[in-house]
């Protein structure tokens, strides 16, 4: 099942298998494992984004969450999220990196090295509300 999302190429916007990005790639997998539709609506407006980015700051990192979950990551000079990762259970991620294919890695370690901080975490049943950030350019 996962490894149907493995090796896929990055493209910044993308949200296809033919070129995607970490937005792309978590939406991709909660329409095709969990059923969940995000509404692909790209936005420069960082205002429209501004409530989903505080409800998701608000919450905080409180560990990965359960099966399904969003985990958004800041780099470490930032406060705006300009990653995400699906929590497959068991510690495992799934996520893209700029430049990387999409891959799986054993918790949040590596992103760290990277300079990622875990800043939140959004049970899967919550996606769709989040619709601005993940289709927020930025991301």
């Amino acid at each position: 099942m996962s490894s149907a999302y493995l090796n896929l190429t990055f493209r910044a916007g993308g949200r296809t298998r033919e070129g995607i990005d970490c937005a792309g790639l978590a939406m991709l997998w909660l329409r095709e494992q969990l059923g969940i539709e995000v509404p692909d609506t790209p936005t420069d407006d960082s205002q429209a984004a501004g409530g989903a980015v505080a409800g998701v700051l608000q919450r905080g990192f409180k560990g990965l969450g359960e099966s399904g979950s969003l985990v958004f990551f800041r780099r470490r000079k930032d406060t705006f999220p300009t990653h995400v990762a699906t929590h497959l259970g068991g510690g495992r991620l799934l996520h893209i990196l700029s430049g990387c294919e999409s891959r799986i890695d054993n918790g949040i370690t590596l992103l760290g090295r990277l300079g990622y901080l875990p800043c939140a975490t959004v049970p899967p049943i919550e996606a769709p509300a989040l619709a601005a950030l993940l289709n927020d350019r930025r991301m």
